[in-house]
């Protein structure tokens, strides 16, 4: 819903609209541009997570990806890295743009297709985090899969993961089922002008766009 919200109608009546990558292709960039960095607010692909732009605002990547959990698994008390199974979800809403570009289209309207442009692309097992230093991703869909019992590190900077307190995901209004999107932005300071960037699984899918 978000690439909807960014695009110009004309654009999407025409068939055209703003997409958002997957989060197997923001980290594909995230290894590409970090090996090396002193500061990752200055490198060009993430200036904008650290407000380092012309605006000075804190943009975060809301990707195209997003992971569907299981109602008996909502709400429970979680340590760290405990596994939590989940659906991982891309959305591909290109067959219905000109569906979508109707005025007659609302958001009562998603019903009819919302299970069509969510798509399950895999099952993973999630560690349950709240910040947690990230140890291994999985190399395609671009979501970690194992965290260090710490948010504390060495290094100058490293991804950290978030997921709701207690898995409090809220169902999703339209789809009907437990969906979050996987974003990523920064937060974790350390030190004067550094910081990090955090791969986070909390946002409701909708209410995010």
């Amino acid at each position: 819903m978000l690439a909807v919200r960014m695009t110009d109608p004309d654009l999407i009546s025409a068939g055209k609209y703003l997409s958002p990558p997957s989060a197997g292709e923001e980290e594909a960039v995230y290894r590409k541009a970090s090996p090396g960095a002193k500061k990752l607010r200055d490198v060009e692909e993430f200036r904008d997570h650290f407000a380092n732009n012309d605006e000075g605002v804190y943009i975060w990547g809301h990707s195209s990806t997003g992971l569907r959990f299981r109602e008996a698994d909502l709400r429970k008390p979680y340590n760290v890295g405990d596994k939590i199974t989940a659906q991982v979800i891309e959305t591909d809403i290109t067959p219905y743009l000109r569906d979508i570009a109707d005025p007659k289209f609302t958001r009562d309207s998603w019903k009819d297709i919302i299970d069509k442009v969510n798509q399950v692309k895999g099952e993973l097992a999630i560690p349950y985090c709240r910040g947690h230093v990230i140890r291994e991703m999985h190399p395609i869909f671009g979501i970690f899969t194992e965290v260090e019992p710490t948010t504390e590190h060495k290094a100058p900077y490293a991804l950290h993961a978030w997921l709701r307190e207690n898995l409090d995901v809220s169902q999703d209004p339209i789809s009907g089922h437990y969906d979050v999107a996987v974003v990523r932005g920064s937060g974790w300071r350390r030190g004067v002008g550094g910081g990090c960037l955090y791969v986070g699984a909390y946002y409701g899918r909708l209410g995010a766009s």
